[in-house]
């Protein structure tokens, strides 16, 4: 049991120690797809095409970069707005994967 125990702490710790920069133990900041894969793709899916409740197509979105960061930090229609949830570098981020998801036409 004490080994069971001492695993189970042993895993939080490493990934713990994951989401800092161990040399300086400040916080690892996420990729512009990583931020996307856990906020975004729900409703516009990996690829951006999944449109699940009205979300738009980002693959063919016609959107310039400052009218995305506007609707990403304020919302629009059914999107909520993530101007608390998100910083204003971590939007950028979004905003600038988003433009690899768009398809060539």
């Amino acid at each position: 049991m004490r080994i069971v125990i001492f695993l189970f702490f042993t895993a939080i710790l490493a990934a713990c120690n994951n989401s800092t920069n161990s040399s300086n133990n400040e916080p690892v900041e996420k990729t512009g797809e990583e931020i996307y894969e856990t906020t975004c793709s729900m409703c516009h899916g990996q690829d951006g095409k999944k449109q699940l409740s009205g979300a738009k197509d980002l693959s063919i979105s016609p959107l310039d970069i400052e009218a995305q960061k506007d609707i990403i930090t304020n919302g629009k229609g059914g999107m909520a707005a993530y101007k608390n949830m998100l910083s204003e570098s971590e939007i950028d981020k979004v905003v600038i994967y988003i433009q690899t998801l768009r398809t060539e036409e």
